[in-house]
């Protein structure tokens, strides 16, 4: 048993859901303005670069270092069980760290260039930035596809090779399906609850996991 690589996963895992809810009170919070579907997208980037810091450093928690302790995680899930199964859903896994991390990248870097531009004409940023902030959303989190083929295919093996417990597997498919299930049209609130229901799974996960290292 690779007890340093348990230890490291279960700490990430638990970081993970950390960060979820960081996250999630940070956007209905300080973020809160973005939600108002009645502001314009001059007003929406005015409130950004008037809350750059804020943003850019809730991005880089959400997406960037998310993104980073996530492949600490895949690593440490697929060690579990040797399944070809593991070995599969780990590319998922991994591409979908990789997709997350640039989303953040894309929102970081495309502010600032938002910025310059608003100083010379509000409405070009605007419209630029709208382009940006659907890119990122594409990579980041406007469906969670990836995320969800990814969990449902771990937690199915894990739930085959008897890894873990039945009733966190069972929460992995589930978490899994809605995630695939963002991608239909009309469905995408699904995300919400992939990413609501990612927490207790990332945190019991971690729990787990760390709980191994005892045995």
């Amino acid at each position: 048993m690779n007890t340093q690589l348990l230890k490291t996963s279960g700490i990430s895992a638990l970081s993970a859901g950390a960060i979820y809810v960081i996250g999630f009170v940070v956007l209905f919070t300080g973020m809160a303005p973005l939600m108002d579907e009645s502001s314009s997208t001059v007003t929406k980037l005015s409130f950004l670069l008037d809350n750059r810091l804020l943003f850019q450093s809730w991005i880089l928690l959400i997406y960037v270092i998310f993104g980073v302790i996530l492949v600490f995680i895949v690593r440490g899930i697929s060690y579990l069980t040797t399944l070809w199964l593991s070995s599969t859903s780990a590319i998922f896994g991994y591409i979908w760290s990789g997709l997350v991390i640039a989303s953040g990248m894309v929102a970081i870097v495309g502010l600032d260039a938002s910025a310059t531009l608003f100083e010379q004409d509000p409405q070009q940023a605007a419209d630029f930035w709208v382009v940006i902030d659907t890119i990122h959303n594409a990579l980041g989190g406007g469906v969670e596809v990836v995320g969800g083929v990814w969990m449902l295919i771990i937690s199915a093996a894990l739930l085959k090779s008897n890894q873990l417990s039945k009733a966190i597997n069972w929460l992995g498919i589930i978490v899994g399906l809605a995630g695939i299930i963002s991608m239909v049209p009309g469905l995408s609130d699904a995300g919400a609850v992939f990413g609501l229901l990612q927490i207790v799974w990332f945190i019991w996960l971690g729990i787990l996991m760390l709980a191994r290292i005892k045995k």
